[in-house]
């Protein structure tokens, strides 16, 4: 028989070991295409219970893998413990499919398998082959199709395309797509657009990835606050001292023994504050006091926290001179990433500077706070940052976009907040990513926000995309021009646009005479 192809895919594929390799290996030391089998074994169960929407990106995904593929069928394989047997998880869309999910979610063998190639090899695999439509494709039909191994062929696919999901570096799963019609074997054109969709599943499972590390570091923080570092005492209705803790020890500079009975003084009367406490060589030491009422051996006693303040008060000159370094730098930082973007997208290089200047006069306009203008301005600058998971070639088309094309470029504000959402900025920056294509109205993406369930950053930065985009060259139309942005925001107020903020727009272009080349310009 004809060994199923090899297409070769855009993204990095990942090294197998050589094919000379005994096959009785022992399952401890795969190839490193296949390597991780046993945090792959339990991927599906790291995704299906993690985030709520991690499920709902993949399916997302996988409808976009059948629309650019022109396919009825997508799905994910993952592979068991030892990569002998893949399970077909995260079916899409289910009603395309002749046979029920029961039946497309039994395992099946990888070596016998189209999927079980493309995650030893690390390279996409299809069937049948890419050959001349004219001939018979009864002449290649897949190795094992007789062997009915896979659920998918055993179905009655009459094509299927498997792509590796990389992540780290290592084939972590299989996208496949299948399809019961008599069509033509599946085309590179078909191959990188599946491989476009393969790197944003592996986004998806990287993410998650990484929300199980942060879990894992919560409980490591956990154990480290039950050990405190703060003096944690326990005082009965006289202010005498029931219990300490080594820290507690530490400051007074007495052992547990001395400190039992001692007349401390402090109850949870005075619930929080700054005092000065003494130890026992004499010395004044500033502390934080948190205290609250409890029982201890069945009475009431308090529980008295105590933070030295002493280092705190040593570098707090230091902080405050530090601050302005440190928010320059970030500042600096956001504006890199800015860069970044639209180094991808010459069509829109200096978009979110200008949108980031507009949306900061308009913010300025509306007379608003300083911490909200400089907010207004650090999102306009990164609030495209999600179209650097968009294939350029689909951002920079001078073409009209089809449907599954436009449905992935509107994804850029989910995928934007996801890489910002867990960074602590000063400003509220992952939300204006996600809502600046959110409209008054309802009538916006991704969730379909109203009116105040929208942030007003993002509001003030919608107005400004608008006139911005409107007003600049696209690489699907000309520049429309800023009487035409206008008329559009004024016409949208109150319905489509913060009206408040269109207002301000508009005064600042028709009263103030601001121009649309002065936002290159403002620092």
């Amino acid at each position: 028989m004809t060994p199923a192809s090899g297409v070769p895919v855009r993204a990095k594929p990942v090294q197998a070991k050589p094919s000379s390799q005994p096959r009785s290996q022992a399952p401890g030391t795969p190839t490193r295409a296949c390597c991780g089998r046993a945090q792959a074994s339990s991927l599906w169960t790291l995704i299906s219970s993690g985030s709520p929407d991690a499920v709902d990106l993949l399916e997302q995904n996988l409808e976009a893998a059948t629309l650019l593929t022109g396919t009825d069928c997508a799905v994910l394989a993952f592979p068991d413990a030892d990569g002998r047997e893949l399970v077909y998880r995260c079916i899409m869309p289910l009603s395309a499919a002749p046979a029920d999910r029961a039946a497309l979610q039994v395992p099946f063998a990888s070596t016998t398998s189209l999927a079980g190639e493309a995650l030893r090899t690390g390279q996409a695999r299809s069937w049948p082959p890419h050959q001349d439509p004219t001939q018979d494709r009864n002449q290649h039909p897949h190795p094992q199709a007789e062997a009915g191994s896979d659920p998918l062929l055993r179905s009655g696919a009459r094509s299927l395309l498997a792509c590796p999901v990389i992540v780290q570096e290592q084939v972590q799963a299989v996208l496949c797509v299948a399809s019961w019609t008599e069509t033509a074997s599946l085309t590179p054109e078909q191959m990188r657009r599946l491989t476009s969709i393969a790197r944003q599943i592996s986004l998806v499972i990287d993410r998650e990835r990484l929300i199980t590390t942060a879990r894992i570091s919560n409980r490591q923080l956990d154990e480290i606050i039950q050990r405190n570092p703060d003096a944690i005492l326990i005082t009965d209705d006289y202010g005498c001292v029931r219990f300490a803790n080594i820290a507690a020890q530490r400051l007074f500079a007495r052992n547990a023994q001395e400190l039992t009975g001692y007349p401390l003084g402090l109850t949870s009367q005075r619930s929080v504050g700054e005092i000065e406490v003494h130890c026992s060589t004499g010395q004044r030491i500033p502390v934080e006091l948190h205290a609250m009422e409890t029982t201890w051996d069945g009475q009431r006693a308090h529980v008295l926290t105590l933070r030295d303040l002493t280092a705190r008060r040593q570098i707090e000159n230091e902080r405050r001179a530090s601050a302005n370094r440190l928010r320059a730098a970030l500042v600096q930082t956001i504006e890199a990433i800015s860069r970044t973007v639209e180094t991808r997208d010459p069509y829109t290089a200096g978009h979110q500077r200008r949108v980031a200047a507009l949306g900061r006069e308009i913010a300025r306009a509306m007379e608003l706070d300083q911490s909200i203008v400089d907010g207004v301005y650090m999102g306009g600058t990164i609030h495209d940052i999600g179209k650097l998971y968009i294939p350029a070639e689909i951002l920079n088309r001078p073409g009209k976009l089809n449907e599954a094309e436009f449905m992935l470029i509107r994804t850029h504000s989910s995928v934007g907040y996801d890489i910002i959402a867990d960074i602590d900025f000063p400003w509220p920056l992952a939300k204006m990513v996600h809502q600046h294509h959110e409209r008054i109205d309802g009538n916006g993406y991704p969730q379909g926000l109203k009116g105040g369930e929208i942030i007003l950053q993002a509001r003030i930065l919608a107005v400004a995309d608008v006139v911005d985009a409107m007003s600049s060259r696209r690489p699907y139309r000309e520049a429309l021009g800023l009487d035409a942005a206008l008329e559009e925001i004024e016409r949208g107020s109150g319905t489509r646009y913060d009206p408040e903020a269109v207002a301000a727009c508009i005064r600042l272009f028709t009263q103030q005479n601001l121009r649309l080349e002065d936002l290159e310009a403002i620092p």
